[in-house]
């Protein structure tokens, strides 16, 4: 799959996940203060305190639905492209991306994260990626045996209420900048399998609703993609928002005029994945 395929439509759906469905009182709720421990004890006291409200925050999210502004920076052919998009999520595993075509009718695409038949039989989760320009369609399928929830794979699982721990087993976080409005975290991965789907991203939140602003994700040395949020909802009860389970159906097209490829995810990449949620630093 190429680049800002399924990258894009997993970190969209992670972060549009990070929009807090509690009630406005509970947004941020008091701490007690903690000892100071230095220069670093500090700095981890607060990024600890971050999860620990992300998760509070994204246990609560059943549905989403988001629009935003992507820009994908190509600095090997110094090209940029910029679309407007809309996201929806739906637990526990389906996730939609449209990304709009631009004032000059380019850049139609469909990523669609959802549990569909396999060629030799059976159901797995797959990720669907419509290039309508190109009439390409390329499909990576998860590993059965390795994804149990969309929320634990990749990007996703970092911020749908995982525990603070297993995120530090998984990324690195440095807090960059924070203002009374906002906050800005840099997510590195540390292990090599996630490394694979980006080499860093950077987020800021809104302090006060925790929903995402914006998010810039380098997915490899040559790719930067940046999304700018302008609408985030959550749980919604509006019928012209509202989730449906019709909106994770791939589209139906010829496929025998569309190229179609299809390749698997690699099992090691989940074993490993799996392997660290099993770790003792993960219990």
């Amino acid at each position: 799959m190429n680049r800002g395929g399924s990258i894009v439509l997993a970190a969209t759906a992670w972060l549009v996940g990070t929009a807090c469905s509690a009630p406005a009182q509970d947004a941020n709720p008091p701490r007690p203060m903690r000892p100071a421990a230095g220069v670093d004890g500090l700095l981890n006291n607060e990024v600890d305190d971050l999860l620990q409200r992300w998760h509070e925050k994204t246990s609560k999210v059943r549905q989403v639905f988001a629009k935003f502004h992507r820009t994908v920076f190509d600095r090997a052919f110094k090209t940029k492209k910029e679309n407007d998009g809309a996201a929806r999520f739906r637990e526990p595993n389906l996730a939609r991306m449209d990304i709009s075509e631009d004032e000059k009718k380019l850049g139609r695409e469909i990523f669609i994260l959802s549990e569909q038949p396999r060629p030799r039989g059976g159901k797995g989760l797959e990720i669907r990626h419509y290039i309508a320009g190109e009439r390409r369609l390329e499909i990576v399928e998860f590993p059965i045996d390795a994804v149990h929830n969309a929320q634990e794979e990749g990007p996703l699982r970092l911020l749908f209420g995982v525990k603070p721990e297993n995120a530090h087993a998984r990324y690195g976080f440095e807090i960059l900048k924070k203002t009374p409005e906002a906050i800005t975290i840099r997510i590195t991965p540390k292990l090599e399998a996630d490394r694979q789907e980006f080499l860093k991203a950077v987020l800021t939140l809104d302090t006060k609703s925790f929903m995402p602003r914006e998010l810039e994700v380098k997915e490899n040395s040559e790719t930067d993609v940046t999304y700018k949020f302008n609408l985030i909802v959550t749980n919604v009860d509006d019928p012209n928002l509202e989730v449906e389970l019709s909106d994770f159906k791939p589209p139906k097209i010829n496929e025998s005029e569309w190229k179609v490829t299809r390749q698997e995810m690699e099992a090691a990449k989940g074993r490993q994945q799996a392997d660290a949620r099993k770790s003792p630093s993960n219990r």
